[in-house]
């Protein structure tokens, strides 16, 4: 059995989504910004017309690597498929476009409602729970809150369980390493 590209994606302002990837045999998880522009008749389809490394990335720094490496297809069937991702990508269409891609879409997580995980039975801690973990992390650091106390306070998880979780989505390249002392994502 072949295993195949991991994809996530979230919507932002001014038409940009993020998308999250992960190959088979990555340690991390990859992380850029696509642009998308609405049809401008029945016939057209959503176009990709920007890419843009994120800081997030693991090693952000090599950006035309990565956005080489973009699984663009993917992410367009994507878009073309959930009236979610459009309906996200058409809210912030005509926002100013942003300079700083990272901040704006920290800032797009502490303006919407605040996510919540709910304890799975033990045979559901699958990839797709550790993604959830690591958003909610995510938003809670964007928030500037404490990520392990929120999570724990908002979902009713002991603190220590949730501390797990966060060290499990950061092993399996959810979330990057963390640094001793410092909060990271």
């Amino acid at each position: 059995m072949t295993r195949q590209i991991t994809l996530h994606i979230e919507t932002g302002p001014g038409g940009w989504l993020k998308a999250f990837w992960r190959r088979p045999d990555d340690d991390f998880e990859n992380v850029v910004y696509c642009r998308f522009e609405p049809p401008k008749n029945k016939r057209q389809a959503w176009g990709l017309v920007g890419l843009h490394a994120s800081k997030d990335s693991e090693p952000w720094w090599l950006s035309s690597a990565l956005l080489e490496d973009v699984p663009r297809h993917r992410i367009e069937l994507a878009v073309q498929a959930s009236s979610v991702f459009r309906e996200g990508l058409l809210a912030g269409i005509d926002a100013e476009q942003p300079k700083d891609l990272d901040a704006a879409f920290r800032r797009t997580y502490k303006a919407r409602p605040r996510p919540k995980l709910e304890r799975p039975p033990r045979n559901e801690l699958d990839d797709d729970f550790y993604r959830k973990v690591a958003h909610v992390y995510r938003w809670a650091v964007a928030a500037g809150q404490p990520p392990l106390e929120t999570i724990a306070a908002d979902s009713s998880i002991p603190r220590g369980t949730v501390a797990r979780w966060v060290a499990t989505a950061r092993e399996r390249g959810f979330l990057p390493r963390a640094e001793r002392g410092k909060v990271s994502t």
